[in-house]
């Protein structure tokens, strides 16, 4: 991954744009939250190295930001509220939203952290939203689910991630998505944590801090993640850490920015103002190299918590919908193709061969879940489609047409 400044500089932008006195008072605020992440006004000089700015959106810039597993902070992408509301602004969009929370009879109950008392109760729909409009508590939620609920009737899935391939999957593998109502108060702070795929956060109201950092990178270097560790104390966290890492970015998200963040980031947020939002996980052709590639190598986190193999088979699941997405759009308008980022392949699959080591990318070509869908992307690939693969997937998911196009779109590789 090219540095934060580097990068910066390659899209024209400044990283040093912006009310850094702003930035520093917000810095500073987290820190009364959160006393692992006060520092002193010469760390936070280094701090802003780490920065990453909001960024107008665009379909290429986020695109170009899956392929390269860089987190994006762009202002601007299409809202997902649902008419009537968004005709309205935001801020007012999301007490609507709230407001018709506190209104409904839904009996489902949802897991509530409450910082103060340092445990988790479970609520419904209408006792979050009293909670946060009375602005007495501490708590945050990030899995309010929207899907198949009243919420879908107020807020559109599609528009924030229109491109999602999990969709596409079987019915376990779309549960992966988890688009949720994001809902918390001022002073919630998170622990460190990661997930399996990317996700998309669309901020309606209120305003966090993320800081986020490589999760390996981070293990090795002493910060904890709760989702890879087993800890019974929350998870470590230093600042001084994390400011020595190449890998560490952080970011402010305010209404109107969407955080798109890769899933081998690590991150912790503190809610700043109080906060609305809404987000999920998705797959998507710029980065699903990346995650099958990372699922394959080191298992992901729902195999680990899934002790009766119930999801053994979403990898292949996963990697069969890439496969048959990518055959299907040989032969779409260029205007689909270039909705699902479809054009962005060829420069995902640059990054998979160039950050991946030797050993690592022979293990993967032996695997057909990474193969299949290799198989059919123009790339330097450094090995030979004569290499046999470790296992077969059948191939009764797909329909012949596409199995005869994968063949006829097949590239050759190096000896």
């Amino acid at each position: 991954m090219h540095s934060l400044r580097s990068a910066a500089a390659f899209r024209g932008i400044n990283v040093w744009d912006g009310n850094q006195e702003a930035l520093w008072e917000s810095v500073s605020k987290a820190g009364s939250f959160d006393p692992s992440i006060d520092l002193s006004r010469i760390d936070y000089d280094r701090m802003m190295a780490r920065y990453v700015p909001p960024q107008e959106y665009s379909r290429e810039r986020l695109f170009e930001a899956m392929a390269n597993r860089e987190p994006a902070v762009l202002v601007g992408h299409p809202s997902p509220v649902r008419s009537p509301l968004d005709v309205l602004g935001l801020r007012d969009a999301a007490h609507c939203i709230v407001k018709r929370m506190a209104e409904s009879s839904d009996e489902a109950t949802y897991s509530v952290v409450m910082r103060a008392e340092g445990r988790r109760v479970q609520l419904r729909p209408c006792e979050i939203a009293e909670l946060w409009q009375k602005q007495t508590e501490v708590f945050g939620i990030s899995d309010l689910y929207i899907r198949n609920t009243f919420m879908e009737e107020l807020i559109d899935p599609s528009r924030l991630s229109s491109f999602n391939l999990l969709l596409k999957a079987s019915d376990k593998a779309r549960s992966q998505e988890m688009f949720s109502f994001v809902i918390s108060a001022e002073g919630m702070v998170t622990d460190s944590h990661s997930d399996d795929p990317d996700s998309s956060n669309f901020c309606l109201e209120g305003r966090k801090l993320w800081i986020f950092w490589d999760t390996y990178a981070g293990l090795a270097a002493g910060l904890q993640d709760v989702e890879r560790l087993l800890l019974t104390t929350s998870p470590q966290f230093d600042m001084k850490v994390w400011l020595s890492m190449p890998s560490a970015r952080w970011c402010i998200v305010g209404p109107n920015d969407t955080l798109f963040l890769p899933a081998n980031f690590t991150h912790k947020v503190i809610t700043l103002e109080h906060y609305v939002g809404v987000g999920g996980f998705y797959v998507s052709l710029p980065n699903c190299l990346s995650l099958i590639a990372d699922w394959i190598y080191r298992g992901p986190l729902w195999s680990k918590l899934d002790r009766k193999s119930s999801k053994a088979m979403l990898i292949g699941d996963i990697a069969l919908a890439v496969q048959k997405t990518i055959l299907r759009l040989r032969d779409c308008d260029l205007a689909i193709g270039q909705a699902l980022g479809y054009d962005f392949l060829e420069l995902a699959a640059q990054n998979v061969i160039r950050r991946l080591p030797q050993s690592q990318m022979a293990m993967l070509w032996s695997d057909p879940r990474f193969r299949n869908i290799a198989d059919n992307i123009a790339a330097p690939w450094p090995f030979s489609n004569n290499v046999p693969l470790a296992f077969q997937l059948g191939k009764q998911s797909i329909p012949e047409h596409l199995q005869q196009t994968t063949a006829r779109h097949r590239f050759n590789r190096v000896p």
